[in-house]
């Protein structure tokens, strides 16, 4: 694999964003964006959680239903409330979008997922003839689980809907069934909704009604014989044009092309660019380049690398190891936007630290819109403690680059980006000994009780300080058992009270 480049800004152009990607997988074959400018931060908007669920599920509730983000009751919502007379009807499947999309009657949805960090794989038409009702329609929809994973891991969907025909005066009931979530819980039970665009409106907003996240029917079968249970989200959409391309999400969607444009936006304003220095860490192993940006003031720019470890410290970030968590991109690019800029506290930063960003951890999972893994199949957050240079190089030269800091550089800690699916606000889980978890000075807590006094949606008392053996191999007990102060910061992928995080307020809290 090839080694770091470090160069000098002065010694290279920008680098240009590409409008295509690569991969190893026919999921991966220049795909194109989707929408054209959903990542304008303006465009975002913060809704509110509803009050509490459904009605349908506030029996459960009552009789001891658990807290936000604990896993709660099987027998939560678990029916679809269909007849017993149902046909169902492939409309969609992957592999061969075209041949379904020509198929299609006149009154059908046209889906899609060929656009990068796309994931449908297949939709299925379901026809009740108990209950024929032209303004009403309901679709099964199955999400690829991650490349080359045994474990069948699903929980990240984003594809568009097109209609064929014109719709009626009246609006269009869609009902859409997600049949196969990993996850046996999540925040869809507690009010969290999913994310909506269009071509005619590209702010991301909150929508759907009679949203439920149950056992798959096949649930039951599953149980018995040992097999993988699956777990189903279901909402319902108005739709109330034709002439509208429909795009749903789990998250904000943070694509590498979009990482790329704003870096090389970035390196193009002269007033960021000059705190800030480009450079590889290393390529995939779909050949995407996986960046690492060094930020500091202009005085110690150049410096930094024969500077003592008294005089400068040092400050590892990394984000996006696990695709599915958009909002840790969000964070970041918060981050780097803060400590590019002009702001005393920005500059005060700037004199006394080194960072060290490594914005997208997994760009070919991204890219692929897988939920977890890489495109090797592996979760590059559990092999921190040993990575192979092959399978996992942007683990394995991250790993190299912080040991060669902590060899020069007094690194003041480490902190891993990630995204929460059943927790609401923001968090971090920190390395203390249990017998050192006592001492309210301990050192490791200073970094979140700052957060807990800057930021409106972080909250001290969710965090955790145990170290877990299940946990080894992640960045965070791996970095403790190299002796630096590490974390792993969480932030919800609903929200925080019950209000739902905006893009904008995630890039605030960075």
């Amino acid at each position: 694999m090839p080694s770091a480049i470090s160069q000098s800004k002065k010694a290279r152009a920008a680098v240009s964003p590409r409008r295509g990607v690569t991969g190893t997988h026919e999921r991966m074959k220049n795909l194109p964006m989707a929408p054209t400018d959903y990542y304008h931060k303006q465009n975002y908007q913060s809704s509110s959680y509803s009050d509490e669920p459904d009605a349908a599920c506030n029996d459960d509730l009552n009789n001891g239903g658990e807290a936000f983000g604990d896993v709660v009751s099987r027998k939560f919502c678990n029916s679809q409330n269909r007849g017993t007379l149902t046909t169902s009807r492939t409309v969609y499947e992957y592999s061969d979008r075209y041949k379904f999309s020509r198929l299609v009657i006149d009154d059908c949805l046209v889906f899609d997922s060929h656009f990068e960090s796309g994931n449908l794989l297949s939709a299925k038409r379901i026809y009740d003839e108990e209950r024929p009702d032209r303004f009403y329609q309901e679709y099964d929809l199955e999400l690829h689980p991650d490349v080359h994973c045994k474990t069948g891991l699903s929980q990240w969907f984003y594809f568009s809907v097109s209609s064929s025909c014109s719709f009626p005066s009246q609006d269009v009931k869609v009902k859409f069934n997600i049949v196969n979530f990993s996850k046996p819980n999540s925040l869809y039970n507690f009010g969290m909704k999913p994310l909506y665009c269009s071509s005619n409106d590209s702010r991301w907003k909150r929508i759907g009604d009679q949203i439920r996240y149950f056992p798959s029917k096949l649930h039951d079968r599953q149980e018995k014989s040992g097999e993988k249970q699956y777990y189903t989200l279901s909402f319902v959409f108005c739709m109330n044009r034709s002439d509208d391309v429909h795009y749903f999400a789990a998250g904000f969607p943070y694509t590498y092309n979009h990482l790329q444009q704003y870096l090389y936006k970035l390196e193009l304003n002269p007033s960021r660019a000059i705190y800030m220095q480009r450079d590889l860490l290393c390529n995939t192993l779909s050949g995407n380049r996986c960046d690492l940006l060094t930020i500091t003031n202009q005085s110690s720019y150049y410096e930094c690398k024969v500077r003592t470890r008294r005089e400068k410290k040092v400050v590892v970030l990394t984000a996006r190891v696990h695709p599915g968590e958009t909002n840790a991109s969000w964070i970041c690019e918060g981050i780097i936007d803060f400590v590019t800029g002009m702001s005393l506290e920005a500059k005060e930063l700037r004199s006394k630290y080194v960072f060290k960003i490594i914005p997208m951890l997994n760009p070919d999972g991204v890219i692929n819109g897988n939920y977890r893994t890489s495109m090797a199949g592996v979760d590059l957050n559990r092999c921190w403690e040993n990575p192979d240079a092959l399978s996992q190089p942007t683990i394995y030269r991250a790993k190299e680059m912080i040991e060669k800091l902590k060899n020069h550089f007094d690194v003041e800690f480490v902190c891993d980006i990630h995204g929460h699916s059943r927790k609401e606000g923001a968090f971090v889980y920190g390395c203390i000994p249990a017998h050192q978890q006592k001492c309210e000075d301990h050192e490791n807590y200073t970094f979140p009780r700052v957060l807990d006094m800057k930021s409106e949606f972080f909250t001290f008392d969710s965090c955790s300080f145990n170290l877990s053996s299940n946990k080894s191999s992640t960045m965070r007990m791996v970095m403790f058992d190299l002796g630096l102060k590490s974390y792993t910061l969480e932030a919800s992928m609903g929200g925080f009270n019950k209000k739902h995080f905006s893009a904008f307020d995630l890039m605030v809290s960075g």
